[in-house]
């Protein structure tokens, strides 16, 4: 008999209370996550326009690493930083060779480039590095209109990947956002998504349920369950995602809490002045573990 995944909506409510209790360390855990700094570091170097366009071209082609994340998105910074033209033109040059020439994302480097081609030749190309903040207030827009050039699903992993980073540009260039993403359904949301009890069902190891939560068939399941948590704890899903992304690296691969913990603190120790937030989030997000 197939595996039936199901949401349990009174988990929804445990985790929204929780996370609604704790949401003070989202920014925290935000300022530690690799893939802000580097957002930051580019935007600080080159400006929101090439930030923009760069930050929202790559994450439609990130998927299939051959690297972590966040060792992948430092690189790209570090990358893009050496550039010295910097009009959609060459940035699409500089792009291209960053795939061509580093190890982390070869895998389709093909149909990668093509993509890359459809965002950088395209009209949002021109308004991101012309006027980069212009999505910020409504970055739902963003995300159907990446949609639309690519001819995919508006709830794609890439595409919704693509609204959250933009998020990160919005906030390293100091402008507010509005409008909500789904959150992106990658190996740690899937993971997280059963180790809290949000999603149940699974009659194997949590691994090898999350790569099932992560087709087609059941990513809407997920990607619901986190819109209520959204909804009811009051915090944008993007906000959502950075939690469980930078916390989820350490649930998959560690045992128990404090062993967790500890892993989390050696990598982000910015994170230690608030212990008793992250240990209460780290526990619900491994009840199920």
């Amino acid at each position: 008999m197939a595996t039936k995944y199901y949401i349990d909506e009174p988990r929804i409510d445990e985790l929204a209370d929780m996370l609604s209790k704790t949401k003070r360390i989202i920014p925290v855990i935000e300022d530690n996550d690799p893939q802000y700094r580097a957002v930051y570091m580019l935007a600080e170097k080159k400006g929101c326009g090439v930030v923009a366009l760069s930050i929202v071209a790559n994450a439609l082609v990130s998927y299939q690493l051959t690297s972590r994340g966040e060792t992948y998105w430092s690189m790209f910074a570090e990358w893009m930083m050496k550039t010295e033209s910097s009009t959609p033109y060459y940035l699409l040059e500089t792009h291209t060779r960053f795939l061509r020439d580093t190890p982390y994302n070869r895998l389709g480097l093909s149909r990668k480039i093509e993509r890359l081609k459809k965002i950088y030749n395209s009209t949002l190309a021109s308004e991101l590095y012309d006027n980069p903040l212009k999505y910020c207030e409504r970055i739902d827009e963003l995300t159907n209109r990446i949609s639309n050039i690519l001819g995919t699903d508006p709830f794609a992993k890439t595409v919704v990947f693509a609204g959250k980073m933009y998020y990160y540009v919005c906030r390293a260039c100091g402008a507010s956002v509005e409008g909500e993403i789904p959150v992106p359904v990658d190996r740690r949301v899937a993971y997280v998504s059963l180790s809290s009890c949000l999603i149940k069902g699974c009659s194997s190891e949590l691994i090898e349920c999350s790569r099932d939560l992560m087709k087609p068939r059941y990513r809407n399941l997920v990607i619901n369950a986190w819109i209520e948590v959204s909804k009811k704890s009051g915090i944008p899903s993007y906000n959502l995602d950075s939690i469980i992304w930078v916390l989820g690296r350490y649930i998959r691969s560690s045992r128990g809490v404090e062993g967790v913990l500890q892993h989390i603190l050696a990598a982000y120790p910015g994170l230690s002045r608030h212990i008793d937030d992250l240990r209460r989030i780290v526990m619900e997000f491994m009840k199920c573990r």
